[in-house]
């Protein structure tokens, strides 16, 4: 799986990342571009298969080059590219996956702009007739991310229970946010992080939108948040999370 995933990297010299998935039909790509989310997710995949004890280290090297080569791409808005960050689940992922790394050794800290020397003009050389907007860091692209992922579960504790509040994200993209927000309060680096009151608001109210037998659609996510709440306020992990995770 790994193997065809790396089969997935652009193969040219644009900073566009993934390539969609392969039509054998037409022997090609569609999308040509794997949308934002999906090379984020990868990354995150990637990297957590990175950590799995076991692996060959040539493997582990490969794994990790490939994440560091999607998240680095993903910072590089190329002509025509839309922002990873408009999509939450997107800023997520970018989340779990720079954590991942850091396990491993590997991954930057979340830095907010002006933290950045390469705040301003960190300017990429692109193909050309392919231009490139000017790029933050990855520092500051996962400070972006983490401050979006913050502001939204924020959002999630303050209209836990309300009724009256609509909301566009479902309870899976909202179980994705609260993974990363948890793993992100345990590492915030230099940019805010939710309060371990406000994750536990948030996470019983996702546990509770779902009938109890439908919460194994909120998987993995919703049990990797309550792992690292329980690490943040020692709170018990739920019967079905603890089984899950053993």
């Amino acid at each position: 799986l790994f193997n065809h995933l790396v089969g997935h990297l652009w193969a040219a010299d644009e900073p566009l990342g993934l390539r969609g998935d392969y039509d054998a039909a037409v022997n090609g790509y569609r999308p040509a571009v794997a949308p934002s989310r999906e090379q984020a997710l990868v990354a995150f995949a990637v990297a957590r298969w990175a950590s799995a004890a076991g692996l060959r280290e040539d493997d582990r090297t490969r794994a990790i080059g490939t994440t560091e080569v999607v998240l680095e791409e993903l910072r590089m808005v190329a002509a025509g590219e839309r922002d990873p960050l408009e999509d939450p689940v997107t800023a997520a992922a970018i989340v779990l996956a720079e954590s991942q790394l850091r396990r491993l050794g590997r991954g930057v800290r979340a830095e907010a702009p002006e933290d950045s020397a390469a705040a301003a003009g960190d300017a990429i050389e692109p193909a050309p007739g392919t231009p490139v907007a000017a790029a933050p860091s990855r520092g500051q692209l996962l400070g972006a991310a983490a401050t979006d992922v913050t502001v939204l579960v924020a959002t999630m504790a303050a209209t836990a229970g309300d009724e009256r509040v609509s909301t566009v994200l479902d309870p899976h993209d909202r179980a994705v946010l609260l993974a990363a927000a948890a793993r992100h309060a345990l590492d915030p680096g230099g940019v805010l992080a939710n309060a371990p009151e406000e994750l536990t608001a948030a996470v019983d109210a996702v546990r509770a939108s779902v009938p109890a037998g439908e919460l194994v659609s909120l998987m993995p996510w919703l049990a990797m948040a309550e792992a690292d709440l329980a690490r943040l306020t020692g709170r018990p992990l739920p019967a079905e999370t603890a089984e899950l995770l053993q």
